[in-house]
């Protein structure tokens, strides 16, 4: 069995850079318009590529990784020294490494970009079984913002936290092209911003233009919201390499592709054709349990409205420049999903796909919520397929001939709570969660 690469193994904890003097009215506004990039991966350049005129210290774990030694540290302390902003651009699979080496001064304002859910204790890189089987039962899924508010060394700055989403690929973000962004700051029952969310605001503002920012004032279900449009794009690209095997898919080679002929898959006796209208499909129920799942958290229909949940999930879904949506192409092509999240490429970097690691971790979540596998199955059907319960071509099949016998008046009710899901089953046939 292929060891992970070393920079994904969990580190032990080391010394936490701190930094609690107290400050005057005057050093503080002097302090908050200093950033620190956390992490200065593809999507922390493109940020730091549309702020012109902030003072912005970037690190990054190596100073070789990027090719950008030149704009951005690797000393830690360096990064945060007298920094009151400190932006988080790591992968939430990375939170637990990074945060250790961590304790930011109690008046940080402290803002998450990391799309995904963490499983404490749970390395789902440390083997491919780990990969395969997910976290252990019992575990509790959190996302960045709950996860940072129980860090010892995080937890005294819980009340300035700020959750920012798209949508908006790195790529296009650097290149300048239209960026949308939805934050919410983290604390809940009040519809008062926060002074935090008011400086993450200052800041982003510049890159978007005032009218391409929402606020939403639930970050726990806008969090939940970005997971579940990964875990939307990792299903996409698993029908897209189906239809590629097939013969039903061309690509162009800069991030789009061609429906050249529909292709039939099936589950037994079931028997479901893919075409141009599938990925359609597949958005709508994926938003409808992205709803159901929000409403769980206490959110309401607003964070399915947000960019996040409707302009969002159908950018990614329907783009090849997702690594998402990738992963899901190449697990359907054949290839290994471990090997996929932790080979090496030529430049040395690996496939980060955060839809992957949150399909085991929604799955957990919505369990804990005490939820059915009917309130969102597309999740457990991506769960069956990293179990190899079976192969990806039967369980779509299963999945899309269950979501196709509902009306879509039907499918509203079911995934909204207002009634029981009559013909829906769930992949109880292919196994059930342990």
């Amino acid at each position: 069995m292929r060891a992970p690469p070393a920079e994904r193994k969990t580190l032990q904890e080391e010394p936490a850079t701190n930094c609690s003097s107290k400050l005057t009215i005057a050093q503080r506004a002097s302090f908050h318009q200093k950033i620190a990039m956390i992490g200065y991966g593809v999507y922390g350049q493109a940020i730091h590529s549309r702020l012109p005129g902030h003072d912005i210290v970037p690190w990054e774990r190596s100073s070789t990784s990027r090719g950008s030694s030149d704009l951005a540290t690797t000393d830690l302390s360096k990064a945060i020294d007298g920094r009151g902003l400190l932006i988080l651009a790591v992968p939430a699979n990375a939170f637990p490494n990074v945060l250790n080496k961590i304790r930011p001064h109690p008046d940080s304002v402290v803002v998450s970009l990391a799309k995904g859910l963490i499983v404490p204790n749970w390395n789902p890189l440390e083997s491919e079984r780990s990969l395969r089987d997910g976290p252990p039962e019992g575990s509790n899924a959190c996302t960045p913002l709950e996860y940072i508010e129980k860090h010892q060394n995080w937890k005294h700055v819980a009340r300035n936290l700020v959750f920012v989403a798209g949508p908006g690929f790195a790529k296009d973000v650097k290149q300048g092209g239209y960026v949308g962004l939805t934050l919410s700051a983290a604390s809940q029952g009040s519809e008062k911003p926060t002074e935090a969310l008011a400086k993450a605001f200052w800041v982003f503002s510049g890159m978007t233009g005032d009218r391409n920012i929402e606020i939403y004032n639930n970050s726990t279900a806008l969090e939940v919201a970005s997971s579940m449009k990964n875990i939307a794009a990792f299903a996409a690209g698993i029908i897209l390499g189906i239809m590629k095997n097939k013969g039903g898919l061309e690509e162009d080679g800069a991030g789009g592709y061609r429906i050249v002929k529909r292709v039939t898959i099936s589950h037994g006796p079931q028997r479901i054709e893919l075409d141009d209208q599938t990925l359609h499909r597949l958005t709508h129920f994926a938003s409808r349990e992205t709803i159901n799942v929000v409403k769980s958290e206490g959110g309401g229909k607003g964070s399915q409205l947000t960019m996040v949940g409707g302009f969002d999930m159908n950018l990614t879904v329907n783009s090849l420049t997702s690594r998402n949506v990738q992963a899901g192409m190449r697990l359907a092509c054949g290839e290994n999903i471990y090997e996929i999240m932790t080979k090496l490429d030529k430049n040395g970097h690996s496939l980060t796909a955060e839809g992957v690691i949150a399909t085991h971790a929604m799955a957990r979540r919505i369990q804990n919520n005490h939820d059915s596998e009917a309130s969102a199955p597309l999740v457990f059907a991506l769960r069956n397929i990293l179990m190899n319960r079976s192969t990806p071509e039967e369980i779509m099949a299963n999945y899309f001939t269950q979501t196709k016998i509902w009306t879509e008046s039907d499918a509203l009710s079911i995934l909204d709570g207002l009634s029981k899901p009559h013909a829906l089953r769930t992949h109880a046939s292919l196994g059930s969660m342990n």
